[in-house]
């Protein structure tokens, strides 16, 4: 699965408050292409998974290879103990930037993938030596980021949308593609959300409509940006499309999920096993461990332990309204024991006492079963 820039953008507003401040304590790979960086945060320690295509923190415990890769040997060396002081998104592009005092580990999240680590303009080291028309990914080289495909969807203007619709030849949404940095789903929602057919001739969108579109596009990147928004997987795209906000004008129900890094971690959970793994030989023969069978038995064991605790939560609330129900017969057994205590009497006389106040229709006295004045404790039977 390959997330878009929106769901990159609300990726980012999830992670942006445990990260920044964060401490980098380990980096390893678990696949090819796979990064697991081992911080230390607010809330204790966690691992961060970066894929070739999003970033997550994951709730599972993964293993890290054995095998070393010159790019993990040098953010163990650039970063150990370095603290994280900003993680940003590139303008709108799928794109993290986390920076560091003096170093930046850039995430691209575009093509087959590659995370860079850069100081000061120039690359320190990459996962991926690349070359394109207008830039280099090699060490030594001075780092520039990925050109952008379009205007940012954010901030496009109702005169900018006019200048690229009425000089088209396109139906809207292909316009709206070639213009601005949306995905075609977005593209079709934003559409849907101003009124405007996707099919119609881009150069025939009324001004009222560009400016209902800007003001669509706006309103779906300002949702997106919400870090305490749900996420939703429609399956009904190939390949799936996971999206921070419900799309409208698509006919189908999505699954929903508590949070876009929550439905990224268990997509990867589920394709894990078709990855290329970073212990597999040169032969091609996969390692004895199956990574993909401990995260589907680590998942299984968390379903069991989660059905125990609501089990227990149940349990509890039971005896707490039991308690509750009985507070003052309770009450008056515990100050009759107290009495009985202070007045000299010890357990077998406090019992007899009480065993005859059972026989006067006492229904305090009725609920005792045992006085343990060695451990301080009344044991009664609630019905």
């Amino acid at each position: 699965m390959q997330p878009d820039n929106l769901a990159i953008c609300r990726l980012l507003a999830e992670l942006k408050p445990l990260l920044e401040g964060a401490y980098v304590n380990n980096a390893s790979e678990i696949g090819k292409g796979v990064l697991k960086l081992k911080l230390h945060t607010k809330q204790g320690s966690k691992d961060l998974i970066i894929t070739q295509w999003s970033a997550f923190i994951t709730k599972y415990s993964i293993a890290a290879s054995p095998k070393k890769t010159n790019f993990t040997a040098a953010l163990k060396k650039e970063l150990y103990n370095r603290r994280i002081m900003s993680i940003e998104q590139h303008g709108l592009d799928r794109v993290l930037e986390m920076k560091f005092s003096d170093k930046e580990l850039v995430l691209e999240f575009i093509g087959d993938g590659n995370k860079i680590l850069a100081a000061r303009g120039e690359t320190i080291a990459c996962e991926r030596n690349e070359d394109w028309a207008d830039r280099k990914t090699r060490r030594g080289f001075p780092y520039s980021f990925p050109k952008a495909k379009g205007i940012n969807p954010a901030k496009i203007t109702p005169e900018e949308l006019g200048r690229a619709f009425s000089a088209s030849k396109k139906d809207a949404v292909r316009e709206l593609l070639s213009c601005a940095n949306v995905s075609p789903q977005i593209a079709e929602e934003a559409l849907h959300r101003a009124g405007i057919q996707k099919s119609a001739p881009a150069n025939s969108v009324p001004e009222s409509g560009l400016s209902a579109l800007a003001d669509a596009l706006a309103k779906i990147f300002s949702e997106a940006s919400e870090a305490n928004g749900k996420a939703f997987l429609y399956n009904n795209f190939s390949p799936a499309f996971a999206s921070p906000v419900i799309l409208h004008g698509v006919n189908a129900e999505p699954a929903s999920f508590d949070s876009m890094g929550f439905l990224l971690c268990e997509e990867f959970a589920k394709e894990f096993s078709s990855l290329p793994r970073a212990e597999e030989t040169a032969k091609g023969q996969k390692p004895k461990k199956d990574l993909a069978g401990s995260l589907e038995m680590m998942r299984s064991k968390q379903q069991e332990s989660i059905k125990k605790f609501e089990s227990l939560a149940l349990e509890s609330t039971k005896k707490a309204e039991l308690i509750y129900s009985h507070y003052a017969e309770i009450e008056e057994l515990r100050k009759a024991v107290l009495a009985g205590i202070q007045s000299g009497a010890g357990e077998k006389q406090i019992t007899e006492r009480l065993s005859g106040a059972v026989s006067r229709g006492n229904k305090a006295a009725k609920l005792l079963r045992k006085v343990d004045m060695k451990k301080r404790e009344i044991e009664v039977e609630l019905e």
